[in-house]
């Protein structure tokens, strides 16, 4: 027969079986005797009995957005001790030493941490202030015919993370930035936009602006004025009619105030103040030439 006492402990059990269950460290004594009477007893310490999962928490979920990668730590302590690999960032499927993930997306995130005794402990984060993406932005308005009169050029932005900033838009490639999504465009030339979101992503696009025509052709010379008294008709004709930007329109002149036409040359039949105009692609007329014959 057995006789098991924990020590300090008047409380024994007599069991007449070779084994017996502990959950709990203690100190059992064990006494074995005969049926004489005669006893031997031994002290055993458990020591090694460890039902308790270890504490862990997440650190490093952003509160604010940010562009860049959030990094998540895990601290955990153990009444014993942590495993040799104690976390495992895929569910158990493999484990390791690092402490630490960089999460490039929202999402929810887990880490198991288990301790020497094989005890686990889950811990998740909820990571919602990470975005990695730029705005989607897009132009409208540019022009794409020849045009003499300001245009207002919009852009059109979204995005689907953070959201546009509150001061999103940049018409000078993000030196400055503005609330308004609409510029007036006045000139030629390159327009360099950014747009912006809460995080800070920024979305470039460079448009290369070249169908203004602001100036007028230039000045024309008129030829065929008669420098002598003549009976014959007179043939005016229009020389050095240009326009360096969108070029001369389909019917450039107009003699006389007659109306347009393609006809560089006119008939005179009589004394008298002629007036001459030309007119560019985009109805920008050159000053008025007037000869008097």
């Amino acid at each position: 027969e057995i006789l098991r006492c924990l020590v300090g402990s008047e409380m024994c059990i007599r069991d007449s079986s070779d084994s017996m269950m502990f959950e709990t460290n203690q100190n059992v004594v064990i006494a074995v005797r005969d049926a004489l009477g005669n006893t031997t007893t031994q002290t055993i310490n458990i020591a090694y009995i460890d039902q308790t999962p270890p504490t862990a928490k997440i650190t490093g979920n952003p509160t604010d957005w940010q562009a860049e990668a959030a990094t998540l730590t895990v601290e955990a302590t153990d009444n014993m001790e942590l495993a040799s690999e104690p976390f495992s960032w895929d569910n158990g499927k493999t484990w390791t030493k690092a402490l630490s993930k960089q999460v490039t997306e929202n999402g929810t995130y887990s880490v198991l941490v288990r301790d020497t005794a094989g005890n686990e402990t889950t811990v998740t984060a909820e990571v919602n202030r990470v975005d990695t993406t730029a705005p989607e932005i897009k132009l409208v308005g540019i022009p794409e015919n020849w045009t003499n009169q300001e245009t207002v050029v919009s852009i059109d932005a979204k995005d689907t993370e953070s959201g546009l900033a509150k001061l999103a838009f940049s018409w000078d490639g993000g030196s400055t930035w503005t609330d308004d999504s609409t510029f007036v465009l006045k000139e030629n030339g390159a327009l360099n936009v950014a747009v912006r979101d809460t995080a800070g992503n920024i979305a470039r696009e460079t448009v290369v602006v070249s169908k203004f025509d602001m100036t007028e052709p230039t000045d024309f010379t008129v030829t065929g004025v008669p420098k002598e008294w003549t009976s014959e008709k007179v043939t005016l004709s229009v020389l050095n009619a240009k326009d360096i930007g969108s070029g001369l329109d389909d019917e450039p002149y107009n003699w006389n105030n007659e109306g347009w036409t393609k006809n560089s040359t006119y008939e005179v039949k009589a004394n008298g103040v002629i007036n001459l105009k030309a007119v560019s692609y985009t109805h920008l007329r050159a000053h008025e030439t007037s000869q008097d014959l």
